[in-house]
C-alpha cells in the first residue's frame, strides 16, 4: 500500500536532528571549560554559585518530572533517531514545545554558575542557536510533516520554549 502523501516514508520517519541533543550542550560545556582553563573568567559571588544552581536544578527536576512520563503513556520515544508516534501535549508540553530542552540549557547553565566560569555560561547561547537550527527546526518540520493539522494546531497555541 502506498504512502499517503506528506507522511514520512519509513527511511525518512525521523526528525533528521544533527546528533542526540545533550551531545549538544555537552560539547559547549566541554569547549567553555577549555576556554575557562586558558582564559578564567569569574564573577560571581560565592553564594550565588551555590544557591542559584540549586534553583536552576530543582526547575530541570520539576519539568522532567512533568515532561518526561509523557512519552511513556504516549508510547513514544524520546530519541530524535527514531520515529515519532504520538504528539504530546500534556505536562510541561502544555507550555512548552521544548521542556527537555529547556531542562538541558537550565542544567548547562547551573554548570557554569557552579563553577564561576563565564565562558561555559556564555556558551549557552551558541548551543541554543545550534539546539534551534539543528535539533528543533528539524523535528517541527518533520512533526508537521507526520502529523499535519494536529502538530499545526499544537504548534500555534503552545510556545517553543515558555
Amino acid at each position: 500500500m502506498p504512502e499517503q502523501s506528506g507522511t514520512p516514508s519509513k527511511e525518512q520517519d525521523f526528525s533528521g536532528a544533527v546528533t542526540f541533543p545533550p551531545y549538544i550542550h555537552a560539547g559547549f560545556v566541554i569547549l567553555g571549560l577549555g576556554l575557562e582553563i586558558i582564559w578564567p573568567v569569574n564573577i560571581l559571588p560565592f553564594f550565588w554559585q551555590l544557591g542559584l544552581p540549586v534553583v536552576l536544578l530543582v526547575l530541570v527536576y520539576l519539568l522532567g518530572k512533568s515532561a518526561a512520563p509523557q512519552f511513556r503513556k504516549k508510547g513514544t520515544t524520546l530519541d530524535v533517531g527514531t520515529p515519532t508516534t504520538a504528539i504530546i501535549t500534556e505536562g510541561a508540553y502544555r507550555y512548552s514545545r521544548n521542556p527537555i530542552y529547556l531542562g538541558m540549557a537550565l542544567i548547562h547553565l547551573a554548570i557554569g554558575i557552579l563553577i564561576d566560569s563565564v565562558w561555559v555560561m556564555s556558551m549557552v547561547i551558541p548551543a541554543m542557536i545550534v539546539m534551534t537550527y539543528g535539533v528543533i527546526i528539524r523535528e517541527e518540520t518533520y512533526l508537521a510533516r507526520k502529523f499535519g493539522d494536529e502538530y499545526l494546531g499544537y504548534k500555534a497555541r503552545v510556545r517553543r520554549w515558555l
